[in-house]
């Protein structure tokens, strides 16, 4: 349970304080790879965060050096890059 006085925070101002990443960066963390991702407080649909949490999380992947945000190549550059792919 959380304390009054602490502040919870919706997905889009996660997002926002990540970096701007998408609702599906935020499912990855959750999900795959970064285990020390904070999860969420559901409360019906809705998923909350303790900003706390999010702030030491992301403090800590910027001390070590991780990659803050694995981005996909759009566009022209996504379709170069499976056009130069080895075919079978």
């Amino acid at each position: 349970m959380t304390s009054s006085n602490e502040n919870m925070m919706l997905a889009p101002a996660v997002r926002e304080m990540c970096g701007g990443v998408s609702d599906m960066q935020l499912w990855r963390w959750m999900h795959q790879g970064a285990a020390d991702f904070p999860h969420p407080i559901y409360v019906g649909r809705r998923r909350f965060w303790r900003e706390a949490a999010i702030a030491a999380w992301w403090a800590t992947r910027v001390d070590e050096g991780k990659p803050v945000v694995a981005r996909m190549p759009r566009g022209r550059a996504a379709a170069l890059t499976v056009a130069a792919s080895p075919s079978e």
